[in-house]
């Protein structure tokens, strides 16, 4: 059986031979002007076996992708026709090369050379229409080989939005620590709570974007959406509790001393617990914040300093 490599190859090959054969055409035109009719349809019709090897070669370069969708078979008949037009296109060369450099070529081009190419010709037309045919079958195979890698990635996705939500309803479960830490502190965990409230809204955009879900845009910010008895998703709930960090999430009535280090940290940064000491009424006031016409007000000072901190850090 023919190797995808071995296919790509060969496509070369015959390319260049139909350079070559081009060239022969060119010089015993030229020194038979007579014969230029004759050998015009020999041109197209390399010309055009020349785009479809070109095609040919691009498509089967990947070898990784062409061998596990493309048959062997097919592989092997492909193969087979490109290296006939290669011999054929030898036996043109021959054929030329005689009628240029032998005695009475004009002769004998009009009682023999003239059929022979005609014949030739006929063969390079057979073989063109094959590969433009097996072009178009194995463009055919490898769509349905990416519809069927585009189902497994839906599937993936549809696996990575159970998993995110599982997170979600850990971070809800988990008991935040209840010491607090320095000012520093607080203003470092503020610029990784925007970050990390940007990271779970786009993982869950794309998760969701993929799977296909129902009323979803993608690329558009994921909408808080409610399960059929009204209650909200634990996903809805860990983004209502990034987007208000003020808020305290209700746990479930599940175990509460699930022992996950990581889950303690996400939860601890969601609670907000280091920025009890900012004095929020001063960072409203902050003129590096911007000017605000409105009252002082708690979350609205959280958020503006939340996206000053964001730039400090991107």
């Amino acid at each position: 059986m023919a190797e995808p490599l071995s296919l790509a190859a060969s496509c070369l090959a015959v390319i260049t031979a139909v350079g070559q054969t081009t060239k022969l055409i060119r010089d015993f035109v030229h020194k038979y002007r007579n014969a230029r009719v004759d050998v015009i349809r020999l041109t197209w019709e390399m010309s055009s076996l020349s785009i479809v090897l070109q095609s040919l070669h691009d498509m089967v370069s990947d070898e990784a992708r062409i061998s596990a969708a493309v048959p062997a078979r097919l592989r092997s008949e492909v193969n087979a026709v490109v290296h006939d037009s290669g011999k054929v296109l030898e036996e043109i060369d021959a054929i030329l090369k005689q009628h240029i450099m032998g005695p009475w070529t004009r002769v004998s081009w009009a009682l023999t050379g003239k059929r022979k190419i005609c014949d030739r010709i006929l063969v390079l037309e057979g073989n063109r229409k094959s590969l433009d045919l097996s072009l178009t079958t194995i463009d055919f195979t490898l769509s349905n080989s990416i519809k069927e890698d585009t189902t497994i990635i839906r599937n993936d996705a549809a696996l990575t939005m159970e998993k995110l939500e599982e997170i979600a309803q850990h971070l809800m479960i988990t008991q935040p620590p209840q010491n607090d830490t320095h000012s520093d502190e607080a203003e470092t965990v503020a610029g990784k709570l925007y970050h990390m409230r940007r990271f779970f809204e786009s993982l869950s955009t794309y998760s969701e974007s993929a799977h296909g879900a129902a009323g979803e845009t993608p690329g558009q910010p994921i909408q808080e959406t409610a399960d059929q008895d009204g209650e909200t998703s634990p996903r809805s709930a860990l983004m209502n509790s990034l987007r208000h960090p003020s808020s305290t999430p209700a746990a479930p009535a599940t175990d509460p001393q699930r022992n996950d280090t990581m889950a303690k940290f996400l939860f601890a940064i969601l609670q907000q617990q280091s920025l009890k000491n900012i004095d929020w009424q001063k960072v409203s006031q902050d003129p590096l914040l911007g000017p605000t016409q409105r009252p002082y007000n708690g979350h609205a000072a959280r958020m503006r300093y939340f996206r000053f901190k964001a730039k400090m850090y991107v």
